[in-house]
């Protein structure tokens, strides 16, 4: 929480200074890219938050579209009729730093979905229009406000854009499509999950919601992309920086995010037919594929009897 480039290059250096002559660039990950840091890292979960995202709700319906419509299961129910919404989905975002800003953007953006971002929040204020928020207009305004959104009607006059005040939690209780929850951990709880009114919620921060809260809205039919698997970008990239120190060979930007989308993609067809399959919560899935990975890993390895 609250560091970035400028800290990991610090610590970065330090290490080196503690252990002369040791290779040091791949002491730590989210470094400058002149402190032998990767292209893409920063925006790298904030894109994989919203490719888990887009791969379901665009990619494997399309695929699946014929399955899912025969199934029984609640959750191919929800998905399905999410995706045939014959008006652009709504989306708001808790949180408008890297994580959040850029998920925002993607969202904003992409052409695979149709969709409006129509709030936004910090951790001063919620900005809300039904028509959609300028988003790309509000990161240049918090690259050169210390992070902020404007707080006051005059900033958002000066800056030309027309928004609503809101109270900065009220972003978790908007009535939209689509919940993306990238700021600080229990932020969905036991006591405000009933006044949650999106139908599909991601995770890109860290425990936003609670195990009671989860399941609730598992209850509801609400579909979460857990923390877990929607926010593993920046890991992923953090673990190609650590190659690309290794190795003192840089990867492109097109690179690091094809090499990006490819994994998360190959755990997506993984999990998500299994999700689909049965009762369990996406949660739930993530968490038994992981444990199933690890003790394949050490049975083979003659380490689990």
């Amino acid at each position: 929480m609250g560091s970035g480039e400028r800290e990991m290059d610090w610590m970065m250096a330090e290490y080196k200074s503690v252990n002369p002559g040791r290779p040091y660039l791949g002491s730590f990950t989210g470094k400058s890219i002149v402190s032998g840091g990767s292209l893409g890292r920063r925006e790298a979960t904030g894109k994989g938050v919203y490719f888990t995202f887009r791969y379901m709700l665009h990619h494997f319906v399309n695929d699946q579209r014929d399955w899912l419509a025969g199934s029984a299961n609640r959750f191919a129910q929800s998905l399905l009729a999410l995706a045939d919404q014959p008006r652009p989905l709504t989306v708001a975002v808790q949180g408008f730093g890297n994580v959040g800003a850029v998920a925002a953007f993607e969202a904003h953006r992409c052409s695979y979905i149709d969709s409006k971002v129509v709030a936004v929040s910090d951790r001063n204020v919620t900005l809300y229009h039904p028509d959609g928020l300028p988003v790309a207009v509000l990161q240049q305004y918090t690259a050169k406000n210390w992070g902020d959104l404007p707080k006051t009607a005059e900033e958002l006059a000066a800056l030309g854009v027309n928004a609503q005040i809101l109270e900065r939690e009220d972003v978790l209780y908007l009535d939209v499509d689509i919940l993306f929850l990238a700021a600080l951990q229990d932020q969905v709880r036991e006591d405000n999950v009933d006044f949650v009114r999106a139908s599909f919620i991601v995770e890109g921060a860290n425990a936003p919601i609670t195990g009671k809260a989860d399941a609730v809205l598992a209850e509801r039919n609400i579909i979460v992309i857990p923390d877990i698997l929607a926010n593993a970008g920046g890991v992923i990239v953090s673990y190609f920086e650590w190659l690309q120190d290794r190795e003192t060979q840089f990867y492109s930007e097109e690179q690091v995010y094809s090499l990006l989308f490819g994994k998360m993609e190959g755990t997506l067809h993984s999990i998500l037919p299994a999700f689909f399959a049965d009762g369990l919560t996406l949660r739930q899935h993530c968490y038994k594929h992981a444990v199933m990975r690890l003790s394949t890993a050490l049975y083979r390895q003659g380490k689990l009897f």
